[in-house]
């Protein structure tokens, strides 16, 4: 495909069959179209469509890309799809497949993709995360108090298998 990162999230917008596409599990969040398969209304993220196939929600990603290195990270499904989306969409295809083994696009290809795994981890598993501990201790401090920590400090201490 190798078209530039706009273009290539345009045509999955146009495959999906909606502008604004997002998994039609009640409560998922996925709106990424990198991660959602499926068409208008039918839209599934690859975690809820690995669940329905009775697969894991987690994958093997290949850092640098199977043609290029056997080393794999494990990661949620729908941040695997996106990074595989990267790579097939945007990447040369000389370094996508690297059919002659080149050293030197090999060693491109593991820094690319470690560089790009590196940022989706941290946008799409990092960011939401400190976004909802941010949300949990504004209702920690609702609730319970601004002194939240003391009273969960003593709850802990007083469990016989504290830390």
């Amino acid at each position: 495909m190798n078209l530039d990162g706009e273009a290539a999230l345009e045509a999955r917008r146009r495959a999906l069959g909606t502008a604004d596409p997002r998994c039609s599990v009640p409560g998922c969040p996925e709106t990424d179209p990198r991660a959602l398969t499926g068409a208008h209304p039918a839209i599934l993220c690859a975690e809820h469509r690995a669940e329905l196939d009775g697969r894991r929600p987690t994958e093997e990603h290949h850092v640098a890309g199977r043609h290029n290195s056997s080393a794999t990270v494990q990661l949620p499904g729908n941040r695997h799809a996106a990074l595989t989306f990267m790579e097939q969409s945007g990447w040369r295809t000389e370094l996508l497949r690297n059919p002659d083994r080149d050293l030197l696009l090999r060693l491109e290809a593991a820094v690319r993709g470690s560089r790009e795994t590196i940022a989706e981890l941290l946008d799409g598993v990092l960011a939401p995360t400190e976004a909802e501990i941010a949300c949990l201790r504004e209702f920690l401090v609702a609730t319970i108090g601004p002194d939240w920590h003391t009273t969960f400090r003593r709850w802990l201490g007083s469990r016989p298998d504290a830390p």
